[in-house]
């Protein structure tokens, strides 16, 4: 049994198109813009792309990224299939990982402009220590005043990072397609 891309994109093509018929909540879901075929195509542009926002949204802490991936997929004009399985290289738990590194870039970014929260690791530490003994409400007393300036760390941070892993990724795809390119011509 052979298993190609253009194999595989047929028949979710095919299994996509036959769900899209038998309901009104599939029409509703899957709009007829997702089967355009210049959105399945392995082209190293399309591909870079989908990649670069497949990482983008993988490492935003939002939820529902895959929704997120596929709508910048067509906007774009990328592979969504590729998107959408770039999307899918945050493992479950990577949130405590990667959510405190995007903190701290925020803030460090933010510090020389004297914009910084003043809130460390230790800090942290503490006040999950606080939740644990206490009400929450009580432990976060003083985490209070500085919520908007940790927020604005984190969300700078996240920007940061998932613009930097994406142009990363679109970078390396598409030196990879121009090795690949260059090896086939030779």
């Amino acid at each position: 049994m052979k298993l190609s891309y253009s194999g595989l994109i047929d028949k979710a093509d095919a299994y996509l198109r036959s769900r899209r018929s038998q309901s009104r909540l599939w029409r509703i879901l899957l709009p007829e813009r997702i089967f355009e075929p210049d959105l399945w195509l392995w082209q190293p542009r399309s591909v870079s792309a989908a990649a670069a926002w497949g990482v983008f949204w993988a490492f935003a802490p939002v939820p529902m990224q895959s929704i997120f991936a596929l709508l910048c997929a067509m906007w774009h004009r990328a592979n969504i299939p590729i998107a959408l399985a770039v999307c899918w290289v945050s493992f479950p738990g990577y949130q405590l990982i990667v959510w405190p590194a995007q903190w701290w870039l925020g803030h460090a970014l933010l510090t020389p402009f004297g914009l910084s929260s003043d809130f460390s690791f230790h800090m942290a530490g503490e006040t999950v220590q606080a939740i644990l003994n206490q009400s929450l409400s009580s432990a976060c007393e003083s985490l209070g005043p500085r919520l908007p300036a940790i927020a604005a760390e984190l969300l700078l941070g996240c920007l940061v990072s998932c613009t930097a892993g994406a142009l990363l990724v679109y970078a390396v795809s598409r030196a990879v397609f121009r090795i690949f390119r260059r090896q086939n011509t030779e």
